[in-house]
C-alpha cells in the first residue's frame, strides 16, 4: 500500500460512524495554511469522488 493509498482509505474510514448511536459526519476539516496539499486534491477526488473542496478564497465548494 503506498502513502497515497493510505491517504485515501483514512479519508474514506472518516466518514465511518455508528449509525445507531451518532448521525453521519458533514465534513471532514483539513486545514492546509501553507497549501502543501493543494496539489493532491484533484487526485483524491479522482480516487473517491466524493470529496468537495471549499477554498477560503472563496466560501464556496
Amino acid at each position: 500500500m503506498t502513502v497515497f493509498d493510505s491517504l485515501v482509505a483514512a479519508l474514506q474510514k472518516s466518514a465511518d460512524y455508528n449509525r445507531d448511536d451518532t448521525v453521519p459526519p458533514a465534513a471532514v476539516l483539513w486545514p492546509d495554511e501553507k497549501r502543501e496539499w493543494e496539489k493532491l486534491a484533484h487526485r483524491l477526488r479522482n480516487a473517491n469522488g466524493d470529496i468537495p473542496e471549499c477554498h477560503e478564497d472563496s466560501g464556496k465548494l
